[in-house]
């Protein structure tokens, strides 16, 4: 489809995004975020590493809308390399240039650029696209449901911060704590978290080949990846729970963040995840994060 059948206001035009298109898009993302909950969203490592993902075609999978002057003023993409059947659609307009229809324009491709998953899976496979706003951009839902989307899930972003070091965790019995540095088995880490996942929402079990791909994928393109804070809790020689944490958070290099924490089936209900929690806390602690 055209620009021209993606309904754009007069003025405007739609291509795909480039590399030197970088610093814009932020300011698209970023400004928005500050307006809708008081912080930026993103900082240039962290878009660049998920442009440079090989599971992303920059040319395919992305979208800007340009305004009369060329200025970038809305964004999209999306990411359907990991799970096919839930492509993921993000999304975002400058505030400046809001109610002008360039979100519809975005969705409509969206929902364009998602059915060519259709070629990729099995006839009788059901797809579902994936999105989702800020709970304060009250247009952003009413246009996704204005589309017969369904509002599914509330996700949260959390922060604590401390005045002392935090106190040492209470690990249970059996467990003990190493890390990805000294313990970089990548396979036992994919399995893991597997199992400790398979119980959340949209959950879709995929090859051990695909998953590796897809972990060696994403460190590669983080820069900010450190395995000395990728947190695992052995017991003997099973990985039992992991807490994989970054030294800063997407938009604020100065916070210590927490990525991913999982605990799998067979040692749930005793304690793990609080005492993965706190140890991760306190080591970003001691970093100075």
């Amino acid at each position: 489809m055209t620009a021209n059948e993606f309904s754009l206001p007069d003025g405007f035009s739609l291509r795909p995004a480039e590399m030197a298109d970088a610093m814009a898009v932020i300011s698209v993302i970023n400004t928005a975020g500050l307006k809708y909950t008081g912080s930026p969203e993103y900082d240039q490592e962290t878009l660049l590493s998920h442009w440079q993902n090989p599971k992303l075609d920059l040319a395919y999978s992305t979208r800007v809308i340009c305004a009369a002057d060329g200025r970038i003023v809305a964004y999209a993409d999306i990411s359907d390399g990991i799970v096919p059947v839930q492509p993921y659609l993000f999304g975002r307009v400058h505030p400046d240039y809001e109610n002008r229809g360039l979100g519809s324009a975005l969705l409509d491709w969206g929902e364009q650029r998602a059915r060519d998953v259709f070629t990729r899976l099995p006839e009788d496979v059901q797809v579902s696209l994936l999105t989702s706003t800020v709970d304060s951009n009250q247009a952003a839902q009413e246009l996704m449901c204005s589309r017969g989307m369904t509002h599914t899930h509330d996700f949260w972003n959390m922060n604590v911060s401390f005045t002392a070091e935090p106190a040492p965790p209470d690990w249970p019995p059996g467990i003990t704590v190493t890390t990805f540095a000294q313990h970089p088995d990548l396979t036992a880490l994919a399995e893991a978290h597997d199992n400790a996942f398979q119980d959340h929402w949209g959950y879709v079990r995929q090859p051990l080949a695909d998953r590796l791909t897809r972990w060696q994928d994403n460190i590669a393109s983080d820069p900010t990846h450190d395995p000395t804070l990728w947190f695992l809790a052995m017991d003997e020689d099973t990985l039992a729970g992991y807490c994989l944490c970054r030294s800063r958070a997407y938009d604020d290099a100065e916070m210590g963040y927490v990525k991913i924490l999982g605990v799998t089936r067979p040692y749930r209900q005793r304690g793990l995840g609080l005492a993965l929690l706190q140890h991760s806390f306190r080591q970003l602690y001691q970093r100075g994060q």
